[in-house]
């Protein structure tokens, strides 16, 4: 925040109502969205959470009737509870947007930890609430991005504190979540190398995994399939971009399905490079790191991999859109990549939620590939501002 910023946040004539407005605008977007369904909601999430109902429970989770890893369908069922008290959709959506609340929680920590500025981190964490993206995801659509993400905002604030086994244990949780916590993989070595992480703390993620499987496993259900869940989600992926907002979605509709197989081996050769060339350019930057190149560093990961690899779906930027809100926040002058986050992902929701409303009167068949040009936009903004803490050797 410039002087000036913090010097109108400093007036409780401007402060107090701007946080009512933030405060009250997030719980009234929760709630006008609640009754909506979209197709993930009707063919998954209901049918998930009618088999948890109908099934026992506890007992359920011994069957494969959901292609998730086991953690969200646990709180699924911890929510099932309340089945007769609240609508099954509200029930659902009230898991994600409990995370939403944590999440908020922890960008107020993470601000607070830069700048000593309290109203700052404040008004960051209720400006995060009514972030388009994250209402989208969460409270519209019903997904769960934001429970992983919770679990990485968490990695990096215990980073940013020094605290290694704990920002590993954070990591390992996101990892058992979403497999698309494996972005970060590369940093993660960088962090090994660098000892910011010790080689002993590596025997956390596999225990984490084997702990967050044993009641499913208990109930009945084997290792072997709860081993191979992420196995089972990547048949799920066959486009070079399954409309991730990144280059792929703006030239794969003119190849053929041979070129296409083709363009899926240089996509990934194009991504291996490029992050052995990022995972070299840390070993310039300034040791110790900063918390704020740990926030951009995080970014940078989370959104490099979508824009590079192949079969990305529209959700895998979600990270990096709270990522990049978050270094926003503590360099204004970087707000331009925060929107062109936002606007990129919002854009490739868009056709799928779209399809969720009959009669939906907007064409939206080329907002991916519009919002692909907002992502690389963002992208090259994030590299932008990356380049001075590789210029800043040791």
């Amino acid at each position: 925040m410039t002087e000036t910023g913090s010097a109108v946040l400093a007036r409780d004539g401007v402060f107090y109502p701007l946080l009512a407005v933030l405060l009250v605008s997030a719980m009234l977007l929760r709630w006008l969205a609640l009754p909506f369904q979209s197709h993930d909601m009707q063919d998954f999430l209901l049918q998930w959470y009618d088999y948890i109902v109908t099934h026992g429970r506890f007992a359920a989770l011994s069957d494969n009737f959901y292609n998730y890893t086991p953690p969200y369908i646990y709180m699924m069922t911890a929510a099932s509870y309340l089945d007769g008290v609240i609508d099954r959709v509200t029930l659902i959506k009230l898991i994600t947007i409990l995370f939403d609340g944590i999440a908020a929680f922890l960008v107020y920590a993470m601000v607070l930890t830069v700048r000593p500025d309290r109203r700052l981190a404040i008004l960051s964490a209720a400006l995060f609430l009514n972030l388009p993206t994250l209402l989208l995801n969460g409270a519209i659509w019903g997904q769960c991005d934001i429970i992983y993400t919770t679990f990485l905002l968490a990695f990096a604030y215990y980073l940013m504190r020094n605290c290694p086994f704990q920002a590993i244990l954070m990591y390992a949780v996101a990892l058992s979540l979403k497999v698309q916590a494996i972005f970060l993989a590369p940093f993660f070595v960088y962090l090994l190398l660098t000892r910011a992480i010790p080689w002993r703390a590596l025997i956390l993620p596999p225990i984490i995994y084997g702990l967050l499987m044993l009641p499913a496993a208990l109930a009945g259900r084997s290792w072997i399939s709860l081993i191979q869940v992420y196995a089972g989600q990547a048949g799920f992926m066959h486009s070079l971009s399954a409309h991730a907002p990144n280059v792929y979605m703006l030239f794969q509709g003119a190849l053929s399905e041979q070129a296409r197989s083709f363009a899926t081996y240089g996509a990934l050769l194009l991504a291996g490079l490029a992050s052995l060339v990022v995972l070299a350019s840390h070993f310039r930057v300034r040791w110790p790191p900063s918390p704020l190149f740990v926030i951009l560093g995080v970014t940078l990961w989370l959104g490099l991999e979508p824009s590079l690899l192949p079969r990305m779906h529209d959700r895998y930027f979600f990270p990096a859109d709270m990522f990049a809100f978050l270094f926003a926040c503590l360099v204004p002058r970087a707000w331009w990549i925060a929107v062109l986050f936002q606007v990129g992902s919002a854009l490739a929701y868009a056709q799928y939620l779209a399809s969720s409303i009959a009669d939906f009167p907007i064409d939206t068949y080329y907002a991916a590939h519009v919002g692909a040009v907002a992502m690389i936009a963002a992208m090259a903004g994030v590299v932008w501002f990356y380049c001075p803490f590789v210029r800043k050797t040791a």
